[in-house]
This record gives C-alpha cells, structure tokens and sequence, in this order.
C-alpha cells in the first residue's frame, strides 16, 4: 500500500517546497526508507527554487548522483530525474514541480512507500491522479 499526498503550488512556491521537503523527511522516517527528490531534469536542478532551500553546494552534489544525509534523523537523500527513478532505492519520493508524464513514472515505481506531489501548473497536470488516489492534501496553515 502506497501513501500518497499533495501540496498544493502553482508555479516557484517557496513555503509548498518547504512543507514537501519537510513531510519527505517525516515519512523517510516513519517508514525507515531512504527517500528521493525525482526533478524533471538533474542538470537545471541548481537553477531552480530548490536552491532557496537546500545548499547550493549539497544540491550540485544531488545533481551528480551523490547521496547526501538529510534533516536531524540523518535520512539518506538522492535526486533523480523521471529517467534515472528506477536506480533508486528509495521507497518514499517526492515528485518536485511534477507533470502528468512524471506523476505515471513515478507511480509506476514498485514498491514505493509514500509518494509526495509538488506540481508546478497546477490542477491540470495532477487532476487524473488526484481523482484516481485522493491523496492527502499537505498545506500550511499559516496565512501570509
């Protein structure tokens, strides 16, 4: 059984990226798993959004395969793209600024544990998924 959820973000959201990355963490955790960033191509990684919230230096090291050791509880994190996702080992992954074509690789991944979906065009793109699974929606509370 496989444990899905959403954040909700339409285009480059600091604070969906937070609550992503943070729930990655937790659910790592929880299921003793390695987890993985899947982004849509590993050699653009470090000029995107991602570079606000993760160390220039560790997401260049991301991007070239490393796997690097995430959060307090020390969580093996990777990166992959939609083409390299089967290498991993990693059973719970984050689908960051996710389209259609790599929600279904994703969710065609064996033996995954958790699943978490960071769009990036909005409901287009997630609606088909979104209606088959409902996943569990991960927002903050926090108005801005």
């Amino acid at each position: 059984m496989t444990d899905r959820f959403l954040v909700p973000a339409y285009g480059p959201d600091e604070k969906a990226l937070g609550i992503a990355l943070q729930s990655l963490g937790i659910l790592g955790n929880k299921y003793n798993s390695d987890i993985a960033l899947v982004v849509p191509a590993l050699k653009h990684a470090d000029g995107t959004i991602l570079k606000r919230l993760i160390p220039e230096q560790q997401l260049k090291e991301l991007s070239k395969g490393k796997t690097l050791l995430f959060g307090e509880d020390n969580i093996p994190l990777s990166m992959v793209s939609p083409l390299t996702l089967n290498k991993t080992r990693a059973q719970v992954i984050l689908g960051v600024f996710a389209s259609k074509k790599m929600i279904n690789k994703i969710e065609s991944k064996a033996d995954l544990k958790a699943i978490i979906i960071l769009p990036w065009a909005g409901e287009a793109d997630i609606k088909e998924w979104k209606d088959t699974y409902s996943p569990t929606i991960l927002e903050s509370n926090e108005k801005t």
